[in-house]
């Protein structure tokens, strides 16, 4: 005979655990939107990071300004600054304010359009400027031979300038890792996470002091995307960012989490969770939710036997403490007060398995509650 119900144990312990995981990551800025992500966390096993304003400091600044002979290194920025301030980009943002503090009269653009991934498009003084990742000819001018190697030595950005479709100059943006970064990346690998992957539009250069697995450079963010599916389908995947282009890679992820502190909204939105501060350790801690009973803090000591009434606690396997929690409850046909066996023990915060596994738990409190009723 098949015996199906739904008794209130049950039902009560799975929202709880999960409640209290997601409230737990909360009070550290960490917003997890439902449960499926939280228990999507603890399963991830592949990373998968943007680069400006997630592994760097997202504070990008002009080191130089370069133009090709014959041309004005002033006019080359004061063109490209005046074409970027139709765009909300964060590398544009930072060469309209070098613009601005070099005291430079800036044109408002007309005509501007913006490709994703690649950059801006407009007319300035009459002119047709072209600002961002630009196609270098075979038979490039030698000129732009410097510029590279410049950027790899100084870990820089490139912002090509083109009027009427001549390539006229370059801007050198240089975005600093964030100081926190190499630990944040060695917390998510003791956390579970076994492959550590990049996506960037710029260049490698900056990324290969950090140790990951892999790099993908110069993406567009419809390459971004396919580079997240791909990995989504062989591993649980989270995917890291904060801007506007990475909104699609974080929809397509198993986990998006978005930098939003500083992000743009449409990132917080497509996102799974949203950290409210602008740090990257925060990463780890929403890694740690599912996981540990505090996130950002110290894992406890486990009980010892007899303290505070607490059976063994066995910390490397997070089994459920067996506690007898004194509380008595009147059962029908039972003339004496019943003591019931607390298992889920996530509500005072003495185990992360509730969170982890909130079907065991379940459980358990249902055979203890049938127990009961026969001994009853």
């Amino acid at each position: 005979m098949l015996v199906v119900a739904t008794p209130c144990p049950l039902l009560l312990a799975v929202p709880v655990a999960v409640v209290s995981g997601m409230s737990r990551a909360s009070r550290i800025g960490v917003i997890i939107r439902d449960g499926t992500a939280l228990e999507n966390l603890g399963h991830a096993t592949t990373g998968i990071m943007d680069k400006t304003g997630t592994l760097t400091a997202g504070r990008p600044t002009v080191v130089d300004v370069i133009a090709a002979p014959v041309v004005d290194a002033e006019e080359v920025l004061r063109l490209a600054a005046s074409l970027d301030q139709a765009s909300p980009h964060i590398l544009a943002e930072a060469i309209v304010a070098h613009a601005r503090r070099q005291q430079l009269t800036l044109t408002p653009p007309r005509d501007a359009s913006e490709q994703p991934g690649r950059g801006m498009t407009g007319i300035v003084d009459g002119k047709r400027v072209e600002v961002g990742k630009l196609a270098l000819p075979e038979s490039r001018p030698r000129w732009t031979d410097a510029v590279l190697n410049r950027a790899m030595l100084d870990a820089a950005a490139i912002a090509w300038v083109s009027f009427e479709g001549e390539l006229r100059g370059a801007v050198l943006l240089r975005d600093p890792l964030r100081r926190d970064a190499p630990r944040t990346l060695r917390r998510l690998r003791k956390a579970g996470l076994r492959r550590l992957v990049m996506l960037t539009g710029d260049r490698t250069e900056p990324a290969r002091v950090l140790g990951l697995d892999w790099v993908h450079a110069e993406q567009t963010p419809a390459e971004k995307v396919a580079r997240v599916r791909d990995e989504s389908e062989t591993a649980t995947t989270i995917m890291v960012g904060d801007g506007v282009n990475d909104a699609p890679a974080l929809a397509a992820a198993t986990v998006g989490i978005a930098m939003g502190a500083r992000g743009a909204t449409a990132s917080s939105e497509a996102a799974d969770v949203v950290l409210t501060s602008d740090r990257l350790d925060r990463v780890a801690d929403a890694m740690d939710a599912p996981r540990q009973p505090n996130p950002g803090r110290p894992a406890a000591r486990p009980a010892r036997r007899g303290e505070n009434g607490l059976q063994p606690f066995p910390q490397s396997d997070q089994r459920i403490s067996e506690q007898h929690s004194q509380i008595p409850s009147t059962r029908k046909n039972s003339g004496k007060p019943h003591l019931i066996r607390n298992e889920v023990a996530g509500l005072q915060g003495r185990s992360a398995l509730s969170a982890r596994r909130p079907w065991l738990a379940a459980w358990s409190a249902l055979w203890h509650d049938h127990r009961g009723r026969r001994e009853a």
